[in-house]
């Protein structure tokens, strides 16, 4: 039995050695591999350690002046952090079904938004009539159409702020 067993691993071994040499990859050494592994459970504590702020569209509406048309919007921001903001910046982005972009919005709130608290926000859009996209996302019902936020800037009751790299789709 002994004999097998060292038969075996002298099989795994050169098993081992053909898929290193078959593989583009150069071979990592283990302290290699617990440097990445470390460097990972760094990188995750930092994204977990970031503030988060959800944004969710309450309501859609129209609005016509003398003017302009507008098309109105009512965002609530959770901030779900323990720290105040004093204020932020970012883009909402509208998709249909398919996750195909249907229109950006610019969003940025200077009211204050209590730790782990919420805020209502309202932004208007210029509605142009002749923009396909203006007139898909007006008769678009909000269900219909998927809200995702992409944060540029938070800056905190502390004034301590951040800011956040382009995470958009296709950018």
């Amino acid at each position: 039995m002994p004999e097998s067993r060292s038969r075996l691993k002298a099989l795994l071994a050169a098993a081992l050695v053909m898929l290193v040499l078959s593989c583009n990859m150069p071979v990592q050494t283990e302290e290699e591999l617990v440097q990445k592994d470390s460097a990972l459970v760094d990188t995750n504590a930092f994204i977990d350690s970031q503030p988060t702020v959800e944004v969710c569209m309450e309501g859609k509406d129209f609005y016509s002046d003398a003017w302009h048309d507008y098309l109105i919007f009512d965002f609530a921001l959770y901030n779900q952090n323990e720290k105040g903001i004093r204020a932020l910046k970012g883009k909402v982005i509208f998709y249909n079904v398919f996750g195909e972009e249907q229109h950006q919005l610019q969003l940025s709130c200077e009211q204050q938004i209590p730790a782990c608290g919420m805020v209502k926000q309202e932004v208007k859009m210029t509605f142009r009539p002749y923009v396909e996209k203006d007139v898909a996302l007006k008769e678009r019902p909000p269900e219909a159409l998927e809200v995702q936020w992409f944060p540029e800037r938070i800056i905190f009751t502390d004034n301590s702020t951040i800011s956040f790299k382009n995470s958009i789709r296709g950018e």
